[in-house]
């Protein structure tokens, strides 16, 4: 029992001397060690970059040196306006515009928006008479969370109307009244807007 006390006693001795040694250069000069100073972070993409953890949420969020907390900034491609909704915006025509035939739909929707990578348009006069209807196709992948781009070009009849709405809606196969979703476009006809 007395020997293996004084072989513990003996292995604190030689860890206090190796202490003293390593340290002992600081000692004599009286300077302290300076500690590593953690490294400056400002926004979410510095704080990937530098290799913080990044939590898997939307947005994202990074965590730099256990205090601080940065979260990605998400935008949509184009900026909604009242026409548009979040899942998708239409470029052209705008709001008001007046139009005549053959008239170019352009914009651009989320995946969900599409099925089988289209969703339809319809141009109303103002009595709600139908004046053409066709799909809008994505030109690109559809099947993500993004926003894809769309383009379809319509003809329609000189309406009875000046002024008239386009609607396009969110292609819904399921036919359920929750997944419904649709925005107008109101335009004005131009003493032009026959075929």
């Amino acid at each position: 029992m007395k020997k293996n006390h004084f072989i513990i006693l003996y292995i604190i001795i030689i860890g206090l001397i190796a202490v003293i040694i390593s340290t002992r250069d600081q000692w004599l000069s009286g300077k302290s060690v300076p500690l590593t100073e953690p490294p400056e972070v400002s926004n979410f993409n510095e704080c990937v970059a530098m290799g913080f953890p990044v939590q898997e949420s939307y947005p994202r969020r990074c965590i730099a040196n256990q205090t601080q907390t940065f979260t990605e900034e998400i935008t949509p491609p184009l900026e909604p306006t009242e026409q548009d909704n979040l899942n998708i915006t239409v470029s052209s025509p705008k709001k008001n515009e007046s139009i005549s035939s053959p008239v170019t739909i352009k914009g651009q929707a989320r995946g969900n928006w599409y099925f089988e990578a289209s969703f339809p348009v319809a141009i109303y006069d103002s009595n709600n008479l139908l004046l053409a209807q066709a799909p809008a196709t994505a030109e690109g992948e559809w099947m993500t969370e993004n926003f894809v781009p769309f383009s379809l070009t319509l003809s329609f009849p000189k309406p009875s109307t000046a002024t008239g709405k386009i609607i396009l809606k969110k292609d819904n196969p399921s036919g359920l009244p929750e997944y419904d979703d649709q925005i107008e476009v109101p335009i004005i006809f131009s003493s032009k807007a026959s075929e």
